[in-house]
């Protein structure tokens, strides 16, 4: 008996190992073996509990749900007596009964089976079980569309992974999280979950574990267009898969290889893949994954022009989601699915009728690809309908929201299409009509494409741009020159500051840098975990600190900022935790500290890497217990507090090299988003240049005029103080131009050319040698700031009065007006 229950131990322990690294094959095995044992130790109730548990997960876990169900019901047999230690065993079944309801996809019922056990049983059970209930309904949240609660699901999921220090679980939680963000549209985000979640698989040798992860990014690559690394990534983890015998696992990777096959138009591989993978989903009872499946068929025959067995294929998908899983994400797929399906049939008036149905779930689920894909569609049907207006609309939607989000390979396929419809439209008109600026707006769209289809692993799209840019190139040709807009001499360009510079009302840009980091500070506002915000000084981390906390669901609150290096240590714990009255010398009153004053928003820490080792370690508490005690005070007293910090530090891989503890950066670092330096993206000169003038009334009539030679001084320089520095430099010109032309010699020296010998305007008017040469050099300034002799009386630093005295000197009293 007793060699026997130690044989039992030895298999579960050898279940546990197996399954913790993902070789789910052999530990179904072991649990097998186990269970041959269990009824020579039927009188030990809590063996043979073990071996029923364990039994289940493996069975699940090689996608044996029945069997997996048997043994549950013969455990829940053993605990119909009601014991405390029983409660741990409840809590599995719910869990092993939720997944496998979840694996069929059947997310409605998993979500109220689990809620239905928590109502009874109540949350106080392991830690272990809670971020499994949370990770259960985050995921099958997600899958119905439901993004802001799936998202609240999974964050909870993770605080509770975290505080429990229980790797497994975290990793499970960041690689959900990470489709999530493939789903929002922040591929981003999404890859950084991802290899977070990488990390701690390879850590932990779970090979089930690295191959989802691998799955997943695959999948981001896929939407970014790099098709080889995609299927690369797919194909390492259908391996992965196979070593540990997930089947749902290789189901998915064989769909996601069918998916990156239609894009290359390889159909008839991608039809080998698909059919795999619906060998395995019809075997297994995978219904989402057989949707999919028929899904993937119906697109391949709608490119063959078959439309009958197309639509027949998307009906099907389309039964299977709309029982099983109404409202999700497989049936926003079939809705486009069959919007296309019309499109492509010629009947516009259907098509649009499924888009928009597609599209008012698909603002509901938050699913931006979709959406933008949905909007292409509506764009092309309304200029079949010959409604350009539309047609215009829906497709610069489209290119907004795909641009935005960074799913590369859309937005370059959306644009081509846009192109086309152009095309078609100009092709009727004249000269007029809005004919130039339509062209013009095909060669900005195409030079995107070119640039776009450098990062995209297909010639496909390249040929397609290549074929339509020669003949945009012919029609331009044919085109009778416009007027340059600068003056007769060819010296100066007139700018004028476009509103669309301008995001979330005060930021400007239109680098695709800036609007990534747009889209992450949009992200970090949708939750409330620490965000460090790097880069160089000047950049404007202050700006997207208090962007984030506007964007927030706490941005009708206070956000306090700290100069965390103006804080002396002796004053540390007083100005952030506040201070009883009487406690020391001066202490008058009782004072609340920053975080008390914060309580309820955020607080943004700049330049934390300022802060001592010691104030790190009593704000790293803080962090953590979300508590705070006042100097000379006996009360803990609770803030809820976002934090925001910044840094210009440089922190690379390696935190031991920097000032900052381990694990204060940690910490603080949970959401990470970068500012590039301003010489890194000189697009947004020109706009921050216009919006600076305009709103400091420097401008005529909204226009800027500017010396060539000062634009090109400005674009030049690497505006090491970046923004900031850029700002005040403008300023300055623009005060000294007093609205009018502003000229390199108003620049300073370091900006116009270190080590350049330059003539300039405003060297001391009383230099000469004689007045013929005060006289030039008068003449000369107020050629340069376009007569306004306020802006030359600037310029010299004298007063009005004392430069109409020099310019009678001068005989040139006819220029006082």
């Amino acid at each position: 008996m007793l060699n026997i229950k130690d044989t039992i131990n030895r298999l579960l322990d050898s279940v546990a190992e197996n399954s913790g690294r993902g070789y789910y094959k052999q530990a179904y095995l072991y649990a097998r073996e186990a269970l041959g044992l269990v009824n020579l130790v039927s009188e030990d109730r809590e063996t043979v509990c073990r071996v029923y548990i364990s039994s289940a997960k493996s069975a699940y876990y090689m996608s044996r749900f029945e069997e997996s169900e048997n043994n549950l019901v013969k455990l829940e047999a053993l605990l119909k007596e009601e014991r405390a230690c029983d409660k741990d065993y409840r809590s599995q079944i719910s869990i092993i009964r939720a997944d496998i309801l979840r694996r069929k996809g059947n997310y409605s019922e998993a979500i109220g089976y689990i809620d239905r056990f928590t109502a009874v049983d109540g949350e106080t059970v392991d830690p272990r079980f809670a971020v499994s209930r949370f990770m259960i309904r985050g995921a099958c949240l997600m899958r119905l569309g439901h993004i802001d609660k799936a998202r609240n699901q999974l964050e909870t999921a993770l605080g509770l992974a975290n505080r429990a220090s229980d790797d497994k679980a975290r990793s499970s939680v960041l690689a959900t999280l990470g489709l999530l963000s493939v789903r929002m549209g922040f591929l981003d985000n999404a890859d950084n979950y991802l290899k977070r979640a990488t990390n701690i698989y390879r850590e932990k040798e779970d090979i089930y574990g690295q191959s989802a992860a691998m799955l997943n990014r695959g999948i981001v690559k896929y939407h970014l267009g790099k098709f080889d690394d995609a299927e690369s990534n797919i194909k390492q983890a259908v391996s992965g898969f196979k070593e540990c015998d997930w089947k749902i696992g290789i189901c998915r990777a064989l769909i996601a290889l069918g998916n990156n096959e239609i894009s290359r138009e390889k159909y008839n591989s991608a039809f080998k893949f698909f059919e795999r993978s619906q060998s395995i989903a019809e075997a297994k009872g995978f219904l989402r994954e057989k949707a999919l499946v028929f899904g993937g068929f119906g697109r391949i025959f709608m490119e063959a022009e078959d439309y009958t067995k197309a639509q027949n294929f998307f009906r099907k998908a389309l039964a299977i989601s709309s029982k099983n899983f109404p409202g999700g994400d497989v049936e926003l797929e079939q809705f486009i699915s069959m919007g296309e399906l019309y499109l492509s049939k010629g009947d516009e008036r259907g098509a649009l009728e499924f888009f928009e149905r597609a599209l008012k779930l698909s603002r509901t689920m938050k699913a931006r690809m979709e959406e933008g894909i949905i909007c292409r569609g509506m764009g092309l049907a309304f200029c079949n309908f010959g409604d350009i207006e539309k047609a215009e609309k829906y497709f610069e939607k489209a290119v907004e929201i795909l641009r935005a989000a960074g799913y590369n390979f859309a937005l370059a396929r959306t644009q081509i299409k846009y192109c086309r419809v152009l095309f078609k439209y100009i092709a009727g008109l004249g000269d007029g009509s809005g004919k130039r600026e339509r062209i013009d707006k095909i060669w900005r769209l195409l030079i995107e494409v070119e640039h776009l289809s450098c990062g995209i692993q297909t010639d496909l799209l390249k040929d397609k741009t290549d074929t339509l840019l020669e003949e945009i190139i012919k029609i331009k040709n044919r085109l009778p020159l416009r007027k340059a807009e600068i003056n007769k001499s060819g010296t100066l360009v007139e700018l004028q500051f476009d509103p669309k510079y301008l995001a979330y009302g005060e930021l400007v840009s239109v680098s695709k840098t800036m609007f990534d980091v747009y889209d992450r500070a949009r992200f970090a506002a949708s939750f409330s975990t620490p965000v460090l915000i790097t880069g160089e000084t000047g950049t404007g981390k202050e700006l997207i600190a208090k962007l984030i906390h506007r964007l927030s669901g706490r941005g009708d609150k206070k956000i306090v900022t700290v100069n965390c290096s103006a804080v002396p240590d002796r004053l540390f714990e007083s100005e952030f935790f506040g201070h009883k009255k009487g406690c020391f010398t001066g202490a008058l009153s009782d004072r609340r500290g920053l975080f008390e004053e914060a309580s309820g928003g955020s607080i943004f820490l700049d330049e934390i890497g300022e802060l001592t080792e010691n104030q790190q370690a009593k704000l790293l508490r803080v962090l953590q217990e979300k508590k705070i005690r006042r100097v000379g005070d006996n009360v803990e007293r609770e803030i809820d507090v976002r934090f925001i910090s910044a840094t210009n530090q440089i922190i690379g891989d390696d935190i031991k090299e920097s000032s900052m503890r381990e694990d204060f950066y940690y910490r603080i670092n949970e959401e990470r988003i970068y500012l590039a330096p301003l010489r890194d993206r000189k697009e947004d000169i020109i706009p921050l240049l216009t919006f600076c003038l305009s709103e400091n009334g420097y401008s005529k009539n909204g226009k800027i005029r500017i010396e060539k030679e000062a634009l090109r001084c400005i674009q030049r320089y690497r505006w090491p103080g970046n923004v900031r520095e850029f700002l005040a430099v403008v300023k300055r010109a623009g005060y000294i131009s007093g609205g009018g032309i502003i000229t390199a010699d108003m620049l300073p020296d370091r900006v116009k050319g270190r080590g350049i010998l330059q003539k300039s305007a405003s060297q001391n008017i009383n230099s000469g040698s004689n007045d013929s040469v005060k006289r030039r050099k008068l003449l000369n300034l107020l050629k340069i700031c376009d007569g306004n002799k306020s802006a030359v009386a600037r310029w010299l630093g004298i007063s009005r009065s004392t430069l109409y005295k020099q310019l009678k000197r001068a005989d040139l009293e006819n220029l006082i007006r």
